[in-house]
């Protein structure tokens, strides 16, 4: 796709709607998946029990490039329990 650059986009976990609406070819060169996002819903999260792989399920399905971002930077932080959501402690 790109002839000055790569174009990766960092998606967000509600994203696989939008891209179950995309043709081919993609509109960026492979995706950037957060690793939270790849975890299950916590009890307390209105979406527990749904599938917790949309995102990438949606990207496998359409072979579309990806790569996993696990974020441990941020979970490595000495006080990441205080600003990270319960779906990324999982």
């Amino acid at each position: 796709m790109a002839e000055q650059g790569l174009f990766y986009a960092r998606l967000e976990d509600k994203d696989w709607k939008f891209l179950g609406r995309l043709n081919e070819p993609p509109p960026f060169d492979a995706a950037v998946v957060k690793a939270g996002y790849l975890a299950p819903y916590p009890d307390e999260d209105s979406r527990h029990g749904e599938a917790a792989d949309r995102l990438s399920a949606t990207l496998v399905e359409k072979e579309w490039p990806w790569a996993l971002d696990p974020a441990t930077a941020a979970h490595g932080h000495a006080r990441a329990a205080e600003w990270t959501g319960p779906r990324a402690r999982n």
